[in-house]
């Protein structure tokens, strides 16, 4: 009996020291090993904090696309010291979002292994990229030491991420590190500022966890957000409405979107913009463009007639050049900054520097956005040129008209007046209800008096 009893706890402990040693990846395999690294994943909510990287709260189903992020860890399992980037301090400032896009990428396969394509975007040219990252955190890590990193794709840059439909999914998450052509362009004198060597000492390649698994339930699906299928990354519907696809050009259709996407809006609200573009023709078209930019729009009145909206379009000081292939019916997001809209330039003020003001009176409207595209010879790190299959896309492109219905910032309110007669009426209401309950309570006790006379002479 003792024995078992000795036994039993023995057996116990063991237990208890098993789970104990688990690490906070709890079973989660390591990818392959690359330039004496591995990494591997979980899925986390995107509300984890960067002072607070946690694998051990791990997901596997989001209530929606936005809150789905990633804790990566990566090992060194070779014999010597290895240098990693970390997006996480630029210049003092948290700016993981940002730059993590470029060090990083995540590719999602469906239910059934199969990967979602989308487009492949090559980063060209990144001078705001490399401005920020001349102070980036420096990782060093010793032979068996690990590092972790928060990945929050859903803020990346929309045609380098995905926007996915309720279901169950796969990702598979790499790092990159420096991106090669950065590196190669840095090598033939482009940048103003030389990139330190402890920058370009940092370990490249593709080093890639294994998939792991998670799930977009279809419980609280926001009217708000486009629908995206597997075959070809976005349809050409949001939430119920066609967008405002213009007429083809040179093989290449635009729409317009609005984040989020309202039936009206009221002044003093903003709204993020998006350029869909979709290749109709049938060949490869290659695209130069920037991943950020402001929007080029037009509006007009309901009867056709072209309105000065009185704004202006910021140039960002650096500009972020990519390049990327769209075969036929493949579609790629573009951000393309944000509006703000207001009744006069004076009360547009509030938005700041940012946002292309729109200055309208309520009433309703068109809206279109034009995008440009020109060409941009590649080299390689020896300065020859870079033979492209096709050529780069070039020219102008236009939206279809989206409607846009402003309304008054007080429309939608109860006015003054009717706020006032609504007011006093709750408090005439409520010292009706007082007075009853008063005068039950007076009733109730002139009944007692008169029942138990006895009682109340004692």
């Amino acid at each position: 009996m003792q024995k078992r009893f000795v036994w039993s706890v023995l057996v116990e402990l063991g237990w208890i020291s098993n789970i104990l040693a688990q690490d906070a990846f709890g079973h989660q395999e390591w990818g392959e090993s690359t330039n004496g690294l591995r990494a591997r994943a979980v899925p986390v909510m995107s509300s984890m904090s960067d002072d607070a990287i946690d694998p051990r709260r791990s997901e596997t189903r989001f209530s929606n696309s936005d809150d789905v992020a990633f804790v990566v860890e990566i090992e060194n399992v070779g014999d010597e010291q290895i240098t990693l980037l970390d997006p996480l301090e630029v210049n003092g400032n948290r700016r993981s979002d940002f730059v993590a896009q470029f060090m990083f990428s995540i590719d999602i396969f469906d239910e059934a292994g199969n990967l979602i394509e989308r487009p492949k975007v090559q980063v060209v040219d990144v001078d705001l990229f490399l401005h920020g990252l001349h102070e980036a955190r420096i990782i060093s890590l010793a032979p068996g030491q690990t590092h972790r990193y928060l990945l929050r794709p859903m803020k990346w840059c929309s045609s380098l991420t995905y926007r996915i439909e309720p279901g169950r999914y796969r990702a598979v998450v790499h790092y990159h590190g420096m991106p090669t052509e950065t590196i190669n362009r840095s090598d033939e004198g482009h940048y103003k500022r030389p990139v330190p060597d402890q920058l370009l000492a940092a370990v490249v390649g593709d080093i890639a966890s294994l998939q792991v698994p998670f799930e977009i339930s279809s419980d609280n699906v926001s009217s708000n957000q486009p629908d995206v299928t597997r075959e070809e990354a976005v349809k050409p519907a949001v939430a119920g409405r066609t967008l405002g696809w213009g007429e083809p050009s040179n093989g290449l259709r635009a729409a317009m979107e609005l984040i989020p996407w309202k039936e009206g809006y009221s002044h003093g609200e903003k709204a993020k913009v998006l350029m869909h573009l979709q290749n109709v023709s049938d060949a490869p078209i290659t695209l130069i463009f920037e991943l950020y930019n402001e929007p080029g729009v037009t509006v007009k009145t309901v009867d056709g007639n072209p309105i000065d909206v009185r704004s202006h379009v910021v140039k960002l000081g650096h500009a972020i050049i990519a390049r990327t292939i769209l075969n036929p019916q493949q579609i790629i997001i573009l951000d393309r900054g944000s509006i703000g809209i207001e009744s006069s330039m004076t009360r547009a003020e509030k938005f700041g520097f940012w946002p292309f003001k729109l200055i309208l009176p309520a009433g309703q409207y068109t809206v279109q956005l034009h995008g440009y595209f020109y060409d941009l010879p590649l080299k390689d790190g020896d300065g020859g040129p870079i033979e492209s299959t096709t050529a780069n896309w070039t020219g102008r492109i236009a939206t279809g008209e989206t409607p846009l219905t402003v309304f008054d910032a007080s429309e939608g309110r109860i006015p003054v007046p009717e706020r006032f007669f609504m007011v006093a009426g709750i408090f005439l209401l409520l010292g009706f209800w007082l007075y009853a309950r008063r005068r039950s309570f007076s009733r109730m006790a002139s009944a007692n008096n008169t029942l138990f006379p006895a009682v109340q002479r004692l």
